[in-house]
């Protein structure tokens, strides 16, 4: 039997080392089963924002890009935003930006309530106020991406549509509260009537026809 004192000193640094490398190579996965690594950002960035323009350009639309890398494009002579500046490689957003401006704190409030009534009768599109302005967006989550071919015309006719709507409606409000509130001595001769019911509903909410 071997004297383990009479093994070569180096023998236990060899077998160490022998150790550790089987340890390092089998950590390893085999050849050819590493799995691949998502696209970085900018490449998913770049892969979307080459599907849409592929699409504007076979369908015929007129667009430009802006410094964020984001497609502004014609739609019945208004101009809407095509994200593609968003490294989700299934999120797709159309939007009408900063379409009506609240100058006073009255139109604000104003904005905010047609805001709420619009989400809740709209289905997909969402409006939002940001720092003054009133914006309009169709959001989704597209697996793969490239469904959005099928929904687009519906998603940026359905945006122009509810815009519109938002406008009327805002127009209608604000010429609403600005009309002018009928005189005292008009007031205090309809509460002394009689018929101030049938008068107020003849005349109509602001004392006019």
């Amino acid at each position: 039997m071997t004297n383990p004192a009479a093994l070569p000193a180096a023998a236990p640094d060899d077998f160490t080392q022998l150790l550790n490398g089987y340890a390092e190579s089998s950590a390893m996965p085999p050849a050819g089963t590493c799995e691949q690594a998502p696209p970085a950002a900018e490449e998913r960035i770049a892969a979307k924002r080459t599907l849409y323009e592929e699409y504007l350009k076979a369908e015929g639309y007129r667009y430009t890009v802006d410094e964020d890398g984001d497609l502004s494009l014609r739609r019945e002579g208004r101009w809407l935003v095509l994200f593609a500046s968003d490294d989700d490689a299934q999120h797709f957003r159309l939007s009408f930006p900063a379409f009506w401006e609240c100058e006073s704190e009255a139109e604000t409030y104003l904005a905010l309530d047609l805001v709420n009534q619009m989400n809740r009768g709209y289905k997909v599109v969402r409006f939002v106020l940001v720092d003054g302005w009133v914006w309009s967006s169709v959001e989704m989550y597209l697996e793969p991406l490239s469904a959005f071919r099928g929904t687009f015309d519906r998603c940026a006719d359905l945006l122009c549509e509810a815009t519109a709507d938002f406008r009327r409606r805002m127009r209608r409000g604000t010429a609403e509260t600005s009309s002018p509130s009928p005189e005292p001595a008009e007031q205090q001769e309809v509460l002394c009537d009689d018929c101030a019911e049938d008068d107020a509903k003849e005349k109509g909410p602001h004392g006019t026809p």
